[in-house]
């Protein structure tokens, strides 16, 4: 064969162009995505087989249409400025309403090309990607978590969430009220930023310690109660909005659906009342309410600590009013009240702040001194008589007569309660002589007095 037969023709050529070309539009075609292109004006020039499924008009129909047709009206505009930025000949991406076989209408996202001829700009090249679907889920997601950060915004206890950076991604309108500290001033910032209102410098707080060491932990707090991953604390705060106050706080970790840490949350209550409540109540169960002194169920309890405790020895002095029932009697309970109130104070400076001084009935007291000899007893029996005795010299007040008696426990071996009730016994040998010398002061007293 000569080399002039072996030479392609001008039909050769035109056949192998018209093969490339259907081979393209094949191509074209079967790709898994949307696609088309329009002249300047947007009128279709060709349209895949996706673009023909997705629309649900075939080629005939397409193909006599111009690409704005199927954009709703109110998005025209914005497909308009995006095909005049392609004529431009730059590409760009937007998203519009299509109005699709059956008047569904659908939300796509389009990546708009140049389409070239001969360094001139022909017309647009579109890959579009239906998005409706994914609108919605992202949409219900948004609503999801506008929810749920309506629900954190609106919840009584101040609450507040910072990422794996520090940084304060959540905080809500109880915590502004409780810090004066508003969410956009705070929101972003990380550093321990978050501290500052309740301690007044940047510091680890409890959401900072979640998985710490214990050791690292007591450096900021002297106990935390730890479940599982949450850490719980109750505490004293100095500073928040000036004020000493009582805070419990819980701060609990969060992770994604894979199981991994990305926040932490921690949520707070002021307790300040509930603890000032709590410790008005404590007071009253252990303490009498005229005397200020502890009373007898604080005394019982004592008593109990100590009987198996190793605190020896451990003296007892129990004290008796005399003639209070005398002064009731006579002068009113208002008299008797303040009998009860100063022998109280006479109590307090003859004892040691160590000492547990106790009103254990209407006018009877008890002293308890832990790790005390009997000598030491003795010496503090001679202290209440000066001191009992200075008070009736000064004649300010009602004439004080006290009758008591004591003992000491040197060993274990010993009942607390069997030496208490030596030493009441004691009191009880004194009580009717000095009963009788009472009755005598007080009627020179009243006679002193003009009563």
């Amino acid at each position: 064969m000569d080399k002039e037969s072996s030479k392609p023709t001008y039909n050769d050529n035109i056949h192998t162009c018209q093969e490339e070309l259907i081979f393209l539009y094949q191509v074209l075609d079967n790709i898994n995505g949307i696609l088309f292109t329009h002249d300047p004006e947007g009128n279709l020039v060709f349209a895949n087989k996706k673009f023909m499924e997705f629309t649900g008009f075939n080629k005939d129909q397409l193909m006599r249409s111009n690409f704005l047709d199927l954009v709703q009206r109110e998005d025209r505009d914005e497909a308009r400025k995006q095909m005049a930025i392609s004529q431009a000949g730059k590409p760009g991406t937007y998203e519009a309403r299509v109005i699709i076989y059956g008047n569904e209408i659908r939300k796509v996202r389009f990546n708009v090309s140049p389409l070239w001829e001969k360094q001139s700009v022909v017309g647009g090249i579109v890959l579009a990607e239906d998005v409706t679907d994914y609108r919605k889920k992202e949409k219900a997601l948004q609503e999801s978590r506008q929810f749920l950060l309506d629900i954190i915004n609106f919840l009584p206890d101040p609450t507040f969430v910072i990422d794996m950076d520090g940084r304060v991604i959540i905080w809500n309108k109880a915590i502004e009220e409780m810090t004066g500290v508003k969410a956009a001033d705070i929101l972003g910032k990380n550093k321990y930023e978050h501290a500052i209102p309740f301690y007044g410098k940047r510091r680890p707080i409890l959401i900072d310690l979640l998985f710490k060491s214990e050791e690292e932990v007591k450096q900021y707090y002297s106990y935390v109660k730890r479940e599982n991953d949450t850490l719980m604390v109750e505490t004293s705060f100095p500073c928040v909005k000036g004020k000493q106050r009582t805070l419990w706080g819980k701060a609990t970790p969060l992770y994604n659906s894979e199981g991994e840490m990305i926040a932490a949350i921690e949520t707070i209550r002021d307790i300040t009342e509930r603890k000032r409540t709590e410790d008005k109540m404590k007071y009253l169960i252990y303490h009498d309410s005229l005397t200020g002194l502890n009373n007898r169920a604080f005394f019982e309890q004592e008593i109990k600590r100590l009987e198996n405790s190793r605190n020896n020895p451990v003296g007892i002095i129990v004290c008796d009013i005399d003639g209070l029932k005398l002064v009731n009697d006579t002068m009113g309970h208002q008299a008797g009240d303040e009998m009860l109130i100063n022998t109280a104070k006479i109590l307090r400076q003859s004892f040691r702040d160590d000492d547990i001084i106790t009103r254990i009935g209407g006018d009877e007291f008890a002293v308890l001194l832990p790790g005390t000899s009997e000598k030491v007893v003795k010496d503090a029996t001679c202290r209440l008589k000066e001191t009992l005795r200075r008070y009736n010299e000064k004649g300010e007040g009602i004439p004080l007569s006290l009758s008591f008696g004591w003992a000491v426990r040197e060993d274990s071996g010993q009942n607390l309660s069997e030496v208490f009730k030596t030493a009441d016994n004691r009191m009880y040998e004194n009580k009717p002589k000095k009963r009788a010398d009472f009755r005598r002061q007080i009627e020179k007293w009243k006679q002193n007095k003009n009563i």
